[in-house]
């Protein structure tokens, strides 16, 4: 049962209220694929430069197990040093130097793949990584009571708390404005020498300055943890309203992973926290007073900020986003 079903019931009482829930229901659009295997260590954020022509991984290298940073949670196997709020406070890297620049638009963005029937019954991906570096089952304290997912392609410990309302309530609204042109979202990649193993790309989402710097194509994937929010960005005509607004949902400290290519970047995965406040203020533009219900029992932080345990929430997408221009409006 979706958010609009859920507080219509909670404000209304079943069948009291004739409240326009047009265009909502419906599962998001299907992602594509899932993500390698996490690289070990903690990314350093040594400073490198250019060496006889070739990219240098700088010095300090890479840890093999990510440091606390000022103010965030301990750096996890595989993991960013200082994941989490607050971060490692090393200065910003520079930007990759050489390289050629692609751009991508995004073209679908889904928290949970389509409906698949099984002999058993129904099942659906949900998308996302092991933010916190627990395969959590939900009886724990620091489970928050939420249970992990694990994913089709059998990765454990998924922490996509948002993805049953978002693929049912926000999915119908994000995807057609992605679609029509409506909504542009980008990624841009500097410094690339190559698709297959290059130790320093610069990858930069639909913003002016790099959240993912110096990251590394290993294998033919990247992978890496950003330093500042994605702006997830779609629009959605509001609960009895004709015309279609803007919104976007910042995901911070994200964490991101494709395969590139020359004309697209495949089997993309994106994932990272927003706090209550952003979910709760993006239902509000959309669904108005209703959204004031959120907190009441329908949302479940689970990620830790700033010391304190089951404070934000966790969210996954999977993506596809290929060259070329906008379609257009």
């Amino acid at each position: 049962m979706n958010f609009a079903r859920c507080l219509i019931l909670l404000v209304c009482g079943l069948g009291a209220c004739g409240v326009n829930n047009a265009g909502l229901g419906g599962g998001g659009a299907g992602g594509t694929g899932g993500v390698g295997t996490k690289g070990t260590g903690g990314g350093a954020s040594a400073t490198g430069g250019n060496t006889g022509g070739k990219k240098a991984d700088g010095t300090g290298g890479r840890a093999s197990a990510g440091a606390p940073g000022s103010g965030g949670s301990a750096g996890q196997a595989g993991g960013a040093a200082g994941r989490g709020p607050g971060g490692a406070g090393a200065a910003t890297p520079e930007p990759c130097a050489g390289g050629m620049t692609y751009t991508y638009i995004v073209r679908s963005l889904a928290t949970m793949g389509p409906v698949i029937i099984t002999g058993g019954g129904t099942t659906r991906d949900i998308f996302g990584f092991d933010l916190d570096g627990r395969d959590s089952d939900g009886t724990q304290a620091e489970d928050c009571g939420v249970a992990d997912a694990v994913s089709l392609d059998g990765r454990r410990g998924i922490d996509n708390t948002v993805a049953g309302l978002w693929s049912e309530d926000l999915a119908p609204a994000f995807q057609p404005g992605l679609m029509d042109g409506n909504v542009t979202s980008t990624i841009r990649l500097s410094g690339v020498d190559s698709f297959t193993d290059d130790s320093c790309v610069d990858v930069t989402w639909s913003t002016e300055f790099p959240q993912f710097r110096r990251a590394k194509i290993e294998g033919g994937r990247l992978i890496a943890d950003g330093s500042s929010p994605i702006p997830l960005q779609g629009k959605a005509i509001p609960l009895n309203a004709s015309s279609p607004v803007a919104i976007v949902l910042p995901l911070s400290s994200p964490r991101i992973s494709f395969r590139p290519a020359a004309d697209a970047l495949r089997g993309g995965m994106v994932g990272g926290s927003v706090t209550v406040d952003e979910l709760v203020t993006l239902y509000r533009t959309v669904f108005g007073a209703l959204a004031d219900g959120l907190a009441l029992g329908l949302l479940h932080p689970d990620l830790p900020a700033e010391g304190r345990p089951c404070t934000l929430l966790s969210a996954g997408f999977a993506f596809e986003a290929t060259t070329g221009s906008a379609p257009a409006n």
